[in-house]
């Protein structure tokens, strides 16, 4: 009777273990545009911004895809095949969940955009259905980001809209980005700072792109040179 006791309890203290080892661990990425460190929501005006007019946000969005966690340069979990359109200007539509068997990692590796892999195989459904207003057609593809907006200079509204797309070689808009040295956080906080996107806009006199070529593959190296995790 001992013995059968024994062996019980080490069948539940076994299964009790592994079950514990399976629970994934959540995190949360919360995905922020800001303006010299401070997150921008909606309805909010940039005053003085590079001592420029003021400068109105519509609409600020971003595609993400190929999320994957390292620990000292090694993988330890994979996001599988998601793809997330991320509305800077909701803070519902900013974050992604992420289920994983590890709560150790020092990196975050993500693609800002959609590998041009996908890009080839045409429309596809969920974050990637064209309703969302992010593709343009099968020749150009999808609109990896998307920043719109205005601002009012000597009384006159002027619209900015950038649309930057275009997965073809030279001017690919799909850029790898590897944030090192993250501390591991329950929500871990990513933030684009569109000031240096500004302030060459402005430098170019750039208001508008709406398909790819070089002003979108330099726009989109910028945006995605200026990204980082904060805990």
């Amino acid at each position: 009777m001992v013995r059968h006791c024994f062996f019980l309890l080490i069948y539940l203290l076994t299964g009790y273990v592994i079950k514990a080892q399976q629970t994934p661990e959540m995190h949360v990425l919360k995905f922020e545009c800001s303006f010299n460190g401070k997150p921008i929501l909606r309805d909010d005006s940039l005053r003085n911004w590079v001592n420029k007019p003021n400068f109105y946000f519509t609409k600020v969005r971003q595609y993400i895809s190929g999320i994957r966690l390292l620990r000292s340069g090694n993988e330890v979990w994979k996001d599988s095949g998601g793809f997330y359109l991320i509305d800077f200007l909701d803070s519902e539509k900013s974050k992604v969940l992420l289920k994983t068997q590890s709560k150790d990692f020092d990196e975050i590796q993500f693609i800002a955009g959609i590998d041009s892999s996908v890009q080839v195989e045409g429309v596809k459904g969920g974050a990637l259905d064209p309703v969302n207003g992010m593709y343009w057609t099968w020749q150009s593809g999808y609109i990896n980001t998307k920043i719109e907006g205005f601002y009012l200079e000597n009384n006159e509204k002027t619209t900015v809209e950038l649309h930057l797309g275009g997965y073809k070689t030279p001017n690919s808009t799909a850029i790898s980005v590897a944030l090192k040295n993250v501390v591991p956080a329950a929500i871990c906080h990513i933030q684009f700072d569109i000031s240096p996107l500004l302030v060459t806009m402005r430098q170019l006199k750039i208001n508008k792109v709406m398909s790819p070529g070089s002003h979108a593959a330099a726009l989109s190296r910028i945006w995605a040179d200026h990204i980082t995790a904060q805990p």
